[in-house]
């Protein structure tokens, strides 16, 4: 199966549980929470139809008060005759009016407490809450009964009023107050009491309610949680442990190990992976086999090539040496006077055979150093007095082409463990090349100082050295390089030349030659220039041996 189908099935199956114990706990709070809200309202309406009741009873009581005082003052002011019967009236009015508002508080109180009781009846395991609200509909039948007797003692209450006052306020403090006052009143508080403790009690429930739906929260997002890290776990587990077999498979190829496979069998994308990397290994050693092959015959052919120059050394210099001999006797007139001529023809011969000695000397170095026998025969060496003597060897030159040569050296040590007849040739071919691209009227400047080798500078060659290492540098005002040359010119054979010296002389390895005894010394040589037509800088540093 493909990985991006194991994880839609496992995200499927997260969402999925997510659903179900989110409806589950849903539907069990909603029912709870109906059932709960619906006697939490009862219990309210309760408390709130028990305090009307209060206020109606207390304002009709308060009627019957005002009733009396009405009809007294009636009849000891009889000028006020009129006004006191129409308060009486108003009086009589307001008690009837308040009477009924009991009534109808009572009867509303009734239904509330009757669908206390059909709630309670639904609940079959709360028995506490079916005692409680059979108390309550006890309490209304009782509050029923005595306000029937209250409001009758009213009624006759206000029927005495109109015939007999002294009647009335003993009817009043004997029979309609006493019931009143130690009846009815203390059974409506004794209900209103009752419908406060059930309110109290619903809220608790409700607060109960609340703490069970956190409580189903919490459940709920902890097997969520559970769910996805099972979930989780098998799909990591079918990713990862492939992958990570690739992971280690892969280094293993990329150190070099390309015979090593995966061994790992699926149709999904990492058994893909597996199959393309095993390919990939498999084409990879097929090509690096072919390219040691290659690598081995050239360096084969290289050395026998490196090996036939020199060894060739002697036969090829000595029949030369003849030539420029026999040239230089007759040249010099050894064996007669010579015509002018003659004299230019045989200088002419005389210059091309040691120029060609000098580039067979140069094919013959560049020989040695890559068939290995060049070998540093260190010594002694004045380094100041090898860089004075390589300025002596230009100097005529310089002078010739109108070109400024300048030295400066700091500082140096007296003396340096290297291989003199090196350095020289590095000097030479570095102080030439110069010279040789730098046009007349030019500048030349020689520098050398000590300076430091960084940490990561240091090599296999030069790790027995000291910190300390000599840096030479060789400045011109001549063509300049670009950029992309700055490296190329130290190849065997590479030339960068300029128009103005289109037509120099030279094989394009002095410079190689130069790069090789460097890097033989343990030092290291580059190019510096700001482009075409400013000048170049050649710079290298040795390390100095102890």
């Amino acid at each position: 199966m493909k990985i991006k189908y194991k994880l839609l099935i496992g995200f499927l199956g997260i969402a999925l549980s997510v659903q179900i114990v989110s409806i589950v706990a849903y539907r069990k709070n909603r029912v709870i929470h109906y059932e709960v809200m619906q006697m939490y309202q009862s219990s309210v309406n309760e408390v709130e139809y028990t305090s009307e009741m209060l206020i109606a009873l207390q304002s009709s009581q308060t009627g019957c008060q005002e009733l009396i005082e009405e009809k007294f003052r009636g009849i000891h002011r009889p000028l006020k005759k009129k006004d006191a019967e129409s308060s009486i009236q108003k009086a009589e009015e307001h008690i009837r009016k308040n009477l009924d508002a009991f009534e109808n508080y009572l009867a509303l109180g009734s239904k509330a407490t009757e669908a206390a009781i059909q709630m309670a009846a639904s609940a079959e395991d709360d028995e506490k809450k079916k005692n409680e609200t059979k108390k309550l509909e006890d309490w209304i039948k009782k509050i029923r009964k005595d306000f029937g007797l209250y409001k009758q003692m009213v009624f006759q209450f206000m029927a005495l009023v109109s015939i007999n006052l002294d009647g009335a306020d003993d009817f009043w403090e004997q029979k309609l107050e006493p019931h009143f006052n130690t009846v009815l009143l203390p059974t409506i508080r004794s209900y209103r009491a009752d419908s406060k403790a059930e309110l109290a009690d619903e809220i608790k429930k409700i607060e109960r309610c609340v703490i069970n739906a956190d409580r189903t929260i919490f459940i709920s997002g902890i097997v969520v949680f559970l769910s996805a890290a099972i979930l989780g776990f098998f799909i990591s587990a079918a990713i990862s442990r492939p992958l990570a077999e690739l992971t280690n498979k892969a280094a293993k190829i990329g150190s070099g190990d390309l015979d090593i496979r995966i061994d790992y069998k699926s149709s999904n994308e990492i058994g893909m992976l597996a199959e393309r990397m095993n390919d990939m290994a498999a084409n990879l050693n097929k090509t690096t086999t072919s390219l040691q092959e290659a690598k081995e015959a050239a360096e084969t052919a290289n050395r026998a090539k490196s090996d036939f120059l020199a060894n060739m050394s002697h036969e090829i210099r000595t029949p030369l040496n003849h030539i420029m001999g026999f040239t230089e006797l007759v040249a010099y007139k050894k064996f007669g006077e010579l015509n002018q001529t003659q004299e230019d023809y045989l200088n002419e011969v005389l210059g091309s055979s040691k120029h060609l000695l000098s580039l067979i000397n140069d094919i013959l170095d560049i020989a040695k150093a890559e068939s290995g026998k060049p070998r540093l025969e260190l010594g002694d060496t004045n380094i100041k007095k090898l860089l004075e003597k390589s300025v002596v060897m230009v100097k005529e030159k310089a002078i010739k082409h109108g070109i400024q040569l300048t030295t400066e050296t700091e500082e140096l040590p007296e003396v340096i463990k290297a291989d003199e007849r090196k350095l020289k040739q590095i000097m030479y071919n570095l102080l030439s090349n110069s010279m040789k691209f730098t046009p007349d009227g030019g500048k030349v400047s020689l520098s050398a100082r000590i300076c430091y080798l960084a940490e990561n500078q240091k090599t296999p060659e030069n790790d027995n050295s000291t910190d300390s290492q000599v840096e030479v540098s060789i400045a011109d005002t001549g063509i300049g390089l670009a950029k992309e040359n700055l490296e190329r010119i130290f190849r065997p054979f590479e030339q960068v030349m300029g128009v103005a010296i289109s037509d120099s002389e030279g094989t394009g390895l002095g410079l190689s030659l130069a790069k090789k005894f460097v890097e033989l010394h343990g030092g290291r040589i580059w190019a510096e220039s700001e482009g075409e037509g400013k000048g170049s800088v050649f710079r290298f540093v040795i390390p100095i041996r102890s």
